[in-house]
């Protein structure tokens, strides 16, 4: 299921369920996959691999450690892990975790699958990785550089009356859109009203909204939890 408006889109679950599926985002968006994973699984993990494209992890809950570039660096709820194009990754999970993952367009062969060394050739490099640790990752990214397509991304915890966990909230407060924002939801329920649309969103729904969009998101129950993305702004970028 998708509605869809000029400034926005929400896609159901039943809607997002592939991971190179760029006809299902808008061209103004500059992802291309924005996808929650629940129910990870102690001892899951991928294999050294890269990329067509950059690829963003929002490791939401679980322990363990990532390998970018032969450099490991320790998962920890929050941490986020940006690997641009060419960059050699691979994740080890130790106990049960959540992702949410961001794809962009790919480039040069456009191949949409893991690639390796020994079958696709040796990776080209683009930029450094990024990866900020959990307890880190609580506003905008530092030093992003100019390929990231982010400015942040990080959890939201959401509680009634915003009593809870020291950062939750009851509400997201209405506001016009600076740059392209989007909302990937974990658990529990959101009502988002964007441009005067009202939309309820449940787990693993996603809402793409751009530059210029008003949105307003409150918490329909006593919890949830959401993954929200920022997108870079650019001079380019234009409501």
């Amino acid at each position: 299921m998708q509605v869809s408006g000029t400034r926005f889109r929400v896609v159901s679950r039943n809607g997002n369920t592939g991971y190179w599926e760029p006809d299902a985002f808008p061209p103004w968006a500059r992802l291309r996959c924005l996808r929650t994973f629940p129910g990870g699984q102690p001892g899951e993990g991928v294999e050294p691999h890269y990329h067509d494209a950059d690829e963003i992890w929002l490791f939401e809950g679980g322990h363990g450690e990532v390998w970018v570039d032969e450099v490991m660096h320790p998962i920890t709820p929050n941490t986020l892990v940006y690997t641009p194009m060419g960059s050699m990754h691979r994740f080890q999970m130790f106990s049960h975790h959540e992702v949410t993952a961001c794809v962009t367009s790919l480039e040069r062969e456009r191949r949409p699958l893991h690639l390796y060394p020994d079958e696709h050739g040796a990776p080209l490099p683009t930029v450094p990785p990024i990866v900020v640790a959990g307890v880190d990752n609580n506003g905008p990214l530092r030093a992003a550089g100019d390929r990231c397509p982010l400015h942040e991304m990080r959890s939201i915890s959401f509680a009634a009356g915003g009593i809870g966990d020291a950062d939750s909230v009851d509400h997201v407060a209405r506001q016009t859109l600076d740059g392209n924002e989007h909302w990937a939801v974990f658990e529990g329920v959101l009502d988002l009203e964007v441009d005067g649309c009202q939309v309820r969103l449940e787990a693993e729904d996603i809402a793409l909204m751009r530059a210029g969009a008003e949105r307003e998101i409150r918490l329909v129950g006593d919890r949830a939890r959401a993954t929200l993305v920022r997108e870079r702004k650019d001079e380019t970028d234009s409501p």
